[in-house]
């Protein structure tokens, strides 16, 4: 957090947040505030919460949030790392297994996912459920 307390230091909260656009290449968006006695506070946004995410991969995906939240919520209560089913052969918060997880992205044309990340497991499941592939899903069943 960076804190400006005098109108003086207006040009160098300029600078600075010049510096941080540039260094993230504008990818962290900030918002301030202006109270009355002229202090200045940039936040970055708040961090997006688990269910967020993967309701906004499933709007990407025209798929209905609240059923894939609901699969996640059932395949692992919304864990990923550590998290394994099936025997172990299932991994993370959408419970893909390794194979299934390469031919989707195959077919998805997403080459660039890899199978313990937990936002490309999102990304992926709700391609898959967008592509009428949820049936890999034990917990769709109830869901849907």
């Amino acid at each position: 957090m960076i804190i400006l307390t005098t109108v003086a230091l207006y040009a160098a909260f300029v600078i600075a947040l010049a510096a941080v656009m540039k260094a993230t290449a504008g990818a962290v968006a900030l918002y301030a505030y202006a109270a009355e006695n002229s202090v200045i506070i940039i936040y970055p946004d708040p961090p997006k919460t688990l269910e967020q995410e993967i309701a906004e991969a499933a709007r990407a995906q025209n798929v209905e949030p609240e059923i894939l939240i609901a699969v996640a919520k059932c395949e692992s209560n919304l864990k990923h790392e550590g998290i394994y089913g099936d025997g172990g052969r299932a991994y993370g918060l959408m419970q893909f297994h390794e194979p299934t997880f390469e031919m989707f992205k195959a077919q998805a044309k997403m080459p660039e996912l890899e199978y313990k990340n937990r936002s490309d497991q999102i990304t992926l499941a709700a391609w898959a459920f967008a592509h009428g592939l949820s049936s890999h899903w034990t917990c769709a069943k109830t869901a849907i």
